[in-house]
């Protein structure tokens, strides 16, 4: 894959100039611009999207935290998400807590550390208030599924209110992407 040195080479221009050119920052002649823009297509130079998004503040991560993968449904949860994170070149992030308070804690704490910037969680621990809430307020996106909990800033789904919380969150958003699963079935 070409670097921003081949680019510069071929344009004839600095490194610098091509960054700017790249990442759309500085003052660039449009003949220098143009330069840039027909050396990087003739190259074939594709922009790193990790790094981009890492610039922007977050990774393309998607983390999923379970109770555990030993049952169907779990497991088929993670399969679908994990199948729909690869299509879109996201990343992905697996915790599982085996319903343990300090393995829920542990898993939210790489969920930071990560900087993903979407979760989706399936919380089965009934006795505490979790550690969902801190991830909210680093400003990762969180779709908790199944969970008992009281409705905090997080689309909570069960089977009769799914489809409504989830169109209605889509219009919010404007998602272009939504995967619903019911029961042992994933439709995306």
């Amino acid at each position: 894959m070409p670097t921003i040195k081949d680019i510069a080479r071929e344009a004839g221009v600095s490194h610098a100039t091509v960054s700017n050119v790249l990442n759309n920052k500085g003052n660039v002649s449009s003949k220098k611009i143009e330069l840039v823009r027909d050396a990087a297509r003739k190259l074939g130079y594709r922009p790193n999207e990790a790094a981009s998004s890492l610039r922007a503040g977050g990774a393309r991560l998607l983390a999923v935290i379970l109770p555990g993968l030993s049952l169907s449904g779990y497991r088929e949860i993670y399969e679908a998400l994990a199948r729909e994170a690869r299509k879109r070149d996201y990343g992905i992030l697996l915790r599982t807590t085996d319903d343990n308070r300090e393995l829920e804690k542990k898993a939210t704490d790489d969920v930071l550390a990560s900087r993903a910037t979407l979760c989706v969680a399936v919380d089965s621990l009934s006795q505490t208030d979790g550690d969902y809430p801190r991830l909210l307020e680093a400003g990762v996106r969180l779709l908790m599924i199944g969970s008992k909990r009281e409705a905090r800033p997080s689309v909570l789904l069960d089977m009769e209110s799914a489809g409504r919380e989830t169109a209605l969150r889509v219009a919010k958003d404007g998602a272009v992407f939504v995967a619903l699963m019911t029961g042992l079935y994933a439709y995306a």
